[in-house]
């Protein structure tokens, strides 16, 4: 095959793209660099080569096929040399790592890209490779040191105008700040990133935020809004065949419908979360799925069904060193324990909870449950005062600097929470 019809086939892909669906696009890719496999040595040829692998790999990503993805951007790499392609290759090998939990692989691909990038005065490269690092350390459980490297990226990527690239770290701080409780400064960034799709009209930036506003809502017990926020992002999501974030709304969906006392509707939309997960190897995902149905199974009586499940979330917590996964599987084990009635084990492991919650930044979502757990099981009336009025204080935490006195008071009202702060004089 010539050069020119090499040429010829990238312009009859790219005519080809055009509507085409994320699967079909990917295939396009596949073939032109089946095509032009021959031709690394020659400079049109491969500029178009680098470009293919590079959007076939965010395609596979797209479509759940992170293993697949990674496959692609390795190549990628090795095509790449030491050009400004190479720091685009080695952020996405990092981040599909940090996405498959391989936290020690990625961390030296994200460095070597940022260095590569200062190296080239490549500010995109650099932006790109920071956003990588910030949602790195949020997965490594350095929240606030992600946070750092976000800011970074987002004024980079504001400066060279790369929009999609802002929406992205504003979705990854609106993240790293759910994550810490800060739900308030979580909504800004979200809603911030939100107005910045909808004006450009990229839709699967638009599904991913519905998603995580949907679930700020969840936390502040806003439930009704939460699933308006969820079903919009899933119709978007199973429209674009987005499968990682279908697995990540119907885990959402799946909550909201426990927490309303649905059940029925509920536990379906979290076993498909738990599927979509393990075909797209996404562990994040996977671990806060089999963490709600623990809690789900053993909420109503199925224990031995929930202590699966907390099994296999502690084993992955343990692999990985996740201490925030770690947290949250000995809150079920405290529940799986007070089912069983052994209460004095439930209050040894949430005693324990509450230490790796404070080390792992979970200091909000999840401290004011362990402190409001202890203080049914402990004996001493003293000490589990102390507990309700420590729960109270992170309650408080998380309402008061809300700025929407509608959503703080919504928040406040709601049943688990209002029985607390009563019960804490408060």
């Amino acid at each position: 095959m010539s050069e020119a019809v090499l040429l010829a086939l990238w312009e009859e892909v790219k005519g080809k793209i055009e509507g085409a669906e994320a699967a079909e696009e990917e295939q396009l890719y596949a073939q032109f660099l089946e095509a032009s496999g021959g031709w690394a040595d020659n400079e049109r040829v491969q500029a178009l080569r680098l470009e293919a692998l590079a959007k076939r790999g965010s395609l596979l990503t797209f479509l759940g096929q992170t293993e697949a993805a990674l496959a692609v951007h390795r190549q990628q790499y090795d095509e790449a040399g030491t050009t400004y392609h190479a720091v685009r290759a080695l952020t996405a090998i990092g981040n599909q790592l940090n996405q498959l939990g391989r936290h020690d692989e990625a961390l030296p691909a994200l460095k070597e890209a940022l260095g590569l990038a200062e190296t080239l005065n490549d500010t995109a490269g650099r932006a790109e490779a920071l956003g990588g690092l910030g949602s790195l350390h949020h997965h490594m459980g350095k929240t606030e040191e992600g946070i750092h490297y976000l800011n970074q990226a987002l004024a980079l990527a504001q400066q060279t105008g790369d929009v999609d690239e802002q929406i992205r770290n504003l979705i990854r701080i609106g993240f790293g700040r759910y994550y810490l409780g800060q739900v308030d400064r979580s909504i800004k960034a979200f809603r911030k990133g939100l107005g910045l799709a909808r004006e450009h009209e990229v839709m699967a930036r638009i599904a991913h935020i519905l998603n995580n506003l949907g679930e700020c809502h969840q936390m502040l017990y806003d439930l009704e809004t939460a699933v308006q926020y969820h079903q919009e992002g899933l119709e978007i999501a199973e429209k674009m065949n987005a499968r990682l974030l279908q697995g990540d709304l119907c885990r959402n969906l799946g909550i909201d419908y426990l927490r309303l006392g649905r059940e029925d509707e509920g536990l379906p939309y979290l076993k498909k979360a738990l599927v979509i997960s393990e075909e797209t190897h996404n562990a994040d995902i996977r671990l806060q799925v089999l963490y709600a149905l623990a809690l789900a199974e053993i909420g109503r009586g199925e224990s031995e069904a929930g202590k699966g499940y907390i099994e296999v979330l502690e084993e992955v917590a343990e692999a990985q060193q996740w201490l925030g996964y770690k947290a949250d599987a000995m809150h079920a084990w405290g529940r799986y324990h007070v089912a069983q009635g052994a209460v004095a084990e439930a209050a040894a492991v949430w005693q324990e909870a509450v230490f790796v919650a404070h080390e792992a930044e979970r200091r909000q979502l999840l401290l004011w449950q362990l402190h409001v757990d202890l203080a049914e099981v402990v004996t001493n009336v003293d000490l589990a005062a102390a507990h309700r009025r420590l729960a109270a204080e992170v309650v408080d935490q998380i309402a008061y600097p809300l700025q929407d006195k509608g959503l703080r008071q919504k928040f406040l009202s709601a049943e688990p929470i209002a029985a607390l702060m009563e019960v804490a004089g408060r």
